[in-house]
Parts: C-alpha cells; structure tokens; sequence
C-alpha cells in the first residue's frame, strides 16, 4: 500500500498571482524533471517496469503540488510504498525548488541591472548634449559668466584661445559685465531725478 508524505511551506507570504506564479515554476520539467529521472533510476534498481512510466503520468499519478486549503503555503505530496524513498525525494524536490528560485531571482536582478546601466549611458548622452548646446548658446550671444560654463567632458575644456591669452569664454567678457553693472546702478539713481526722456538717461 503506498505511502503519503507532504512536504508544506515552500512558499509563504505572498500574494495570490506571485503564488500562481510560483506553483508553475515548481510543477514545471525545469524543476521537476531531475526528480522524475532520479525516481526512474531507483525504480529500475528496484526491479519495477517504468516503461510506461513517463513524466506527465508520474506528475499527474504520484505527486501532488496544490496551495493548502485556505492558506498561500504551497504543499508537495508524494506517494510510494518506500518510506525513505519518500523522504528522499521531498527534500529534493524542495532544494531544486529553491536553487531554480534563487537561480530565477539572479537572472531578473542581472536583467534590471543591465537596464539600468543602459538607461544611464543614454541619459549621460543627453545630458552632455544639453550642456553642448547651453555653451554654444552663451558663446554665440556672448551671454554667462565663469560659473555660467561647463565642462563637456572629463578631458575637454570650455577655454579657448585669444591671439595673446587662453581665457574662459565667461572671463573674456568680465571687464564688460563690470561696467554694465556700473551703468545699472547710475541709471537706477539717475532715473529717480530725471524724466524718461533726459539725454543723460539715453545716453
């Protein structure tokens, strides 16, 4: 008369589609079929005929894996007249489970990285380009000041070459941000005594 062992709680705590998710994985060849060729190896060791003895007949016949009544701990039951056979088994079932789950969780965690990593080279690109083009800008309306520039890469340099000196495009136009300064300052003062249209003012 064969026996029944079950093996619980291979997995707990999760929700109801993770669980299902789950339950596939673990009824699936990947994980099963190492059990089943095991098993047709001790069988035949054992004298029995296992010709008719083929994966879908052993799963759907000797093995059991469902959700245990009104919990999400999934419980494994196999039956067989060999007691340590069974014990055997189960635990097997349980490890390659869990090296096929851990197994499982590398490749997504090495899949979310590499996205990761690629998300940030396409997002390095774009931001080097925004730079380009805020100094391009600044340069071409001669705007910005020496904070106002930035690096393009880590070996260029937004300096460029005078007939005399080599100075940023901010300070080479630092003499002239001065006086406009000055100018403001004279023009704010002045405009509080002088109607709009005073020469001074114009000027």
């Amino acid at each position: 008369q064969p026996t029944s062992l079950s093996l619980e709680g291979l997995l707990s705590g999760s929700s109801q589609g993770a669980g299902n998710t789950q339950l596939l994985i673990l009824r699936s060849p990947s994980v099963l079929n190492p059990i089943y060729n095991f098993l047709l190896n001790e069988y035949k060791k054992q004298g029995k005929n296992t010709t008719k003895m083929t994966y879908e007949s052993w799963l759907r016949n000797d093995i059991e894996i469902k959700f245990k009544e009104g919990s999400k701990i999934l419980s494994v039951t196999f039956a067989n007249t060999d007691k340590e056979l069974i014990k055997t088994t189960l635990n097997k079932i349980s490890k390659r489970y869990q090296d096929f789950s851990k197994s499982d969780r590398e490749k997504e965690l090495k899949k979310t990285i590499k996205f990761l990593e690629e998300q940030q080279e396409i997002y390095k690109e774009k931001a080097l380009e925004a730079l380009k083009k805020i100094n391009k800008f600044s340069i071409d309306n001669r705007i910005g000041d020496v904070d106002g520039f930035v690096t393009l890469s880590k070996s260029s340099s937004t300096a460029v070459t005078n007939d005399s000196n080599i100075l940023s495009p901010g300070q080479r136009f630092q003499s002239q941000f001065g006086r406009l300064e000055s100018y403001e300052l004279q023009y704010t003062d002045l405009s509080s005594k002088l109607k709009s249209n005073s020469k001074t003012l114009i000027s």
